[in-house]
């Protein structure tokens, strides 16, 4: 039972990370997109 929350709990920290990566990437992404445009 434990395992399997433990599990479940990982998971959530997994797609917690991901979606972080994601969101800094598009920043980076949008950053980029900006001085290409001003220079």
């Amino acid at each position: 039972m434990s395992k399997k929350n433990d599990l479940g709990r990982r998971k959530k920290q997994h797609e917690f990370n991901l979606r972080s990566i994601i969101l800094s990437l598009e920043c980076y992404a949008l950053l980029q997109s900006r001085y290409d445009t001003n220079f």
